[in-house]
């Protein structure tokens, strides 16, 4: 009995042994009472050491040694982990890596582990110092994989997206899943890590493909869709959906390619050319008039396009419609750079109380009706009024008031 119990505590004075480590090795330190953490690496970063329970004890700089107490530790280097096993009398000095993005902007990079957490980031051009293993490198949100080594440095070039234009307006960079990974002033490049990638500019897409350490330039065209009026002009894609819209008078930044244009629900379509201005001018109608109406505006399918109040203009694509005021057609002529005008007249039936009275055309259907007394804006031409059963002719002139007693 007395000899196991000898030998239980001969093997509890045992001293545990060391895990194996691939990075880290003891080798001799001055207090024999104590021990020492190193970690050798290739930039001027601090190392942090941690208990078990996860307390910072204590810091030092790289490739200087930190006192501690014998035991297990883990440190952390650029947020970097790896545990550490203390001996005393013994100095364990442990190995790392390092990562260099390089790169022609001022922007930054980004480490992150195989969980996705963020650990450090650094300018282009300049070092992080790792423990060995599997990272990811992300560079405005493209990413590439990292193995680190031990006493070497991973290079990895990035490759700069340069999108010209002659506009203020952005550029957009996603992956081919369709992700928005980042965005930039047109002729403001920006660092990306190589891959395939789509470009957008206003709804517009091309494909741009980055190699490490070349620049990809893409050069954009421009739309400028001339008027007169504060209205807006919008581009379409050729299937139909819309890109993007802009003041009339103002340039739009486009990719290369086929567009279709419209202002006012007028529309043509348009060719974009790299380094090229695309230029429309659209015309304006004017349908004058004194009261507070509005004229509508259609094309040659009968759609209607766009309506204002008399005496308002509206821009317009080149082309032949048709106006409508009070429900009755008269043809209209819309010239590039020009303003068509047309007058309407008005007309005015007298009478007693507060009955109405009905303008009706050739044919006899009703086109519109207005109170007794109260002026009806209608474009020239030949129309009958009808008050209570009795039907009368009646010829408006353009410019002119018509007034017809009881």
């Amino acid at each position: 009995m007395r000899v196991i119990v000898l030998l239980l505590l001969a093997l509890c004075s045992c001293k545990k042994a060391p895990p194996p480590d691939p990075i880290c090795a003891a080798e001799p330190f001055s207090d024999s009472s104590q021990g020492a953490i190193q970690i050798a690496a290739s930039t001027d970063t601090h190392f942090y050491i941690f208990d078990e329970a996860g307390k910072q004890l204590t810091y030092s700089s790289a490739n200087k040694p930190a006192t501690v107490k014998p035991g297990q530790y883990r440190v952390k280097i650029n947020s970097s982990v790896h545990p550490v096993y203390v001996e005393a009398g013994k100095q364990t000095k442990c190995s790392t890596g390092t990562v260099l993005v390089t790169g022609a902007t001022d922007e930054h990079y980004y480490i992150f582990d195989t969980a996705n957490a963020q650990l450090a980031y650094q300018n282009l051009g300049k070092p992080l110092s790792l423990f060995p293993g599997a990272y990811q490198v992300q560079l405005n949100k493209t990413t590439a994989a990292a193995n680190v080594d031990p006493n070497s440095t991973l290079e990895l070039k990035a490759g700069l997206l340069d999108v010209q234009g002659t506009t203020d307006e952005h550029y957009y960079l996603f992956d081919p899943a369709g992700a928005q990974l980042c965005y930039s002033q047109l002729n403001k490049p920006v660092a990306v890590l190589a891959g395939a990638f789509v470009v957008k500019v206003n709804g517009t897409e091309a494909k741009a493909e980055i190699r490490a350490g070349e620049t990809t330039k893409l050069q954009s065209g421009t739309l400028l869709v001339q008027g007169s009026t504060d209205s807006h002009y919008y581009a379409f894609s050729p299937a139909g959906a819309q890109l993007a819209y802009q003041k009339l008078s103002k340039p739009l930044a486009l990719l290369p390619g086929p567009s279709v244009v419209k202002v006012n629900g007028s529309s043509t379509p348009v060719e974009i050319a790299a380094g090229a201005q695309s230029e429309i001018q659209t015309g304006t109608l004017l349908v004058q008039g004194t009261t507070d109406e509005h004229y509508y505006v259609f094309d040659a399918a009968g759609a209607q396009l766009v309506y204002s109040k008399l005496s308002q203009p509206v821009s317009l694509l080149e082309g032949s419609y048709t106006a409508k005021v009070t429900g009755a057609p008269f043809p209209v002529e819309v010239k590039a750079a020009r303003t068509s005008e047309y007058k309407t007249g008005t007309l005015t039936v007298k009478g007693a109380g507060a009955d109405h009275y009905y303008v009706l055309d050739p044919s006899g259907a009703q086109l519109g009706y207005q109170k007794l007394n109260q002026p009806l804006a209608l474009p020239a031409g030949k129309y009958s009024v009808k008050v209570g059963g009795q039907t009368r002719p009646v010829s408006i002139t353009a410019g002119a008031p018509t007034v017809l007693g009881p």
